[in-house]
């Protein structure tokens, strides 16, 4: 494994995101100029960016105002523009264009594949973590340990990371044991509040299932997301849009891909792809109940041909856990051709 992709911080939330900035400033700005352009495009400068996220900027303060802080850390030790930064962690504003997401759902620009299987000796799960091919070089493996500057305690979680986003967004697990997985939904009616970017940080700051639920249905959301959680015997979904959450619990195994699963979700929701239909059709024709780690691999490495592949060219990472054994194992590149390693925690 290539040890330039792992960053170990120790601190408070401004230490964390001021070592992300610093060590991957490069990726940062290069990522936010790229990101200032397509807005230029679209007629938006940064001045009409910060006034239309201000909201959001505000909603955030009110609830997680440790996490804004780390942000901006990490934007200011990058020297990148903040206002571009919380726009790439606002996954609630980017959906105020149902246009502009119904021609990326077109052109299959979404990704992103969670596993569940509940066994004997506990659950497995495992991710595909999907986007466009040279966000390779965005992602890295953050180990952190993060302690509040306010209270003192003090958390540690480590996961699938990408240089410009808040951890939390792909496949993280905490000292808890709590596991992670998130695939990106589209919000069919996106409200202001805060970002899925920042609940997903938040929910590693959590000590149960339980309490990372009741935190979701408290907080005033903005944005859409699919949320696998795992811990000891318990095996979660949660689909969640702006204004509504539901849960999905006591199954043998579990799937999820791009689009929402639960039926009164699915009447608000922008059809599904055919290749996010595929997808969920192959995997679920693959999972079932009592799957080993490596059976878990052989799933998330499956070419099964066109949309049906599980394994695809934007599978840039995966990641599998097992609730009874500490840490997880994790690849970067191809699931089925990369060198997997073991990360404990």
């Amino acid at each position: 494994m290539d040890p330039g992709i792992v960053l170990k911080v120790e601190g408070t939330n401004a230490d964390v995101g001021r070592c992300i900035g610093t060590r991957f400033r490069h990726r940062i700005l290069v990522a936010t100029e790229e990101t200032v352009g397509q807005l230029s495009s679209a007629g938006i400068d940064r001045a009409t960016l910060a006034a239309r996220q201000a909201p959001y900027l505000e909603r955030v303060e009110e609830s997680l105002p440790h996490l804004l802080d780390e942000l901006r850390n990490l934007a200011e030790a990058a020297a990148a523009p903040f206002e571009v930064v919380f726009f790439l962690n606002a996954g609630g504003l980017r959906t105020a264009s149902r246009e502009y997401l119904a021609q990326l759902e077109v052109r299959g620009e979404n990704g992103c594949t969670s596993v569940g299987s509940r066994g004997d000796r506990g659950i497995v799960v495992g991710h595909n973590e999907d986007a466009a091919p040279e966000c390779i070089d965005d992602l890295f493996l953050l180990d952190a340990t993060v302690s509040s500057a306010s209270t003192g305690s003090q958390v540690r979680f480590a996961g699938l990371s990408y240089a410009y986003n808040l951890p939390g967004c792909a496949a993280s697990r905490n000292q808890h044991g709590l596991t992670l997985l998130v695939d990106t939904l589209v919000d069919p009616q996106p409200g202001i509040g805060v970002p899925c970017d920042f609940l997903t940080r938040a929910i590693l700051e959590h000590e149960s299932i339980d309490s990372a639920i009741e935190f979701l249905r408290r907080v005033q959301r903005s944005g859409a997301a699919s949320l696998t959680l795992a811990q000891d015997d318990r095996l979660t979904s949660i689909e969640l849009t702006s204004s509504e959450l539901a849960v999905i619990e006591d199954r043998e195994y579990l799937v999820h891909t791009n689009h929402f699963l639960v039926p009164e979700l699915q009447l608000r929701a922008l059809a599904p792809t055919t290749e996010s239909s595929a997808r969920l059709a192959r995997a679920q024709s693959l999972v079932r109940r009592g799957m080993t780690p490596d059976e878990m691999k052989q799933l998330l490495s499956d070419r099964a041909g066109g949309p049906y592949d599980i394994c695809r060219a934007r599978t840039i990472a995966s990641f599998v856990a097992r609730t009874n054994v500490p840490g997880f194992e994790f690849c970067v590149g191809s699931p089925d051709q990369a060198e997997w390693s073991h990360w404990h925690i």
